[in-house]
């Protein structure tokens, strides 16, 4: 488990590991991209769940940016298109687009029109995992995460079911 100490005195913010098992702690400074997760005041820990601290301001509102990508992939053919507000049920996100692809070149397409469409409202992206080719790539734009998926990877994983308890928002198939 890794927790962000506040310290009220001198000396920058530690983030300190630790082991339940062993009870040891490996403290080391903390970095300017991570997010900041506790917070020491007056001698207790409060955990503040979610929202990265580094979040690039955007003229979009999460909502605004979730509906204009799925309008995006709308656009460019993607299947099965399913926005969902999970802000009910998830603590690191507002919005997922949830979407498929029909080739890894398609999938490519459409997460290179998602990154132009959102750059003209200066909206940019956070991180991306995964590769065209495996079957799911992800983009994170910190209150918005996109899924790209493949017919059979979407079929495997099944985010659908997995966050059934959101609202959606918009269902195009």
């Amino acid at each position: 488990m890794e927790v962000l100490l506040q310290s009220t005195a001198m000396g920058p913010p530690v983030c300190a590991s630790f082991d339940s098992r062993s009870n040891h702690s490996l403290e080391r400074p903390e970095r300017e991209h991570e997010p900041r997760r506790t917070q020491l005041t007056q001698g207790e820990v409060v955990l503040q769940l979610g929202r990265k601290a580094n979040r690039r301001e955007s003229r979009l509102e999460a909502g605004e940016q979730a509906r204009k990508i799925a309008e995006i992939v709308s656009e460019r053919q993607a299947s099965d298109i399913l926005l969902l507000d999970v802000r009910g049920v998830c603590g690191f996100a507002d919005y997922f687009v949830i979407c498929n692809a029909q080739t890894r070149r398609h999938t490519e397409a459409l997460c290179q029109e998602i990154i132009s469409g959102l750059k003209e409202d200066d909206t940019r992206m956070l991180h991306m995992e995964g590769a065209s080719d495996s079957g799911w790539v992800l983009l994170d734009y910190g209150d918005v995460i996109v899924h790209i998926f493949s017919l059979a990877e979407r079929e495997y994983y099944q985010l659908d079911k997995l966050w059934e308890n959101a609202t959606t928002v918009v269902r195009i198939q």
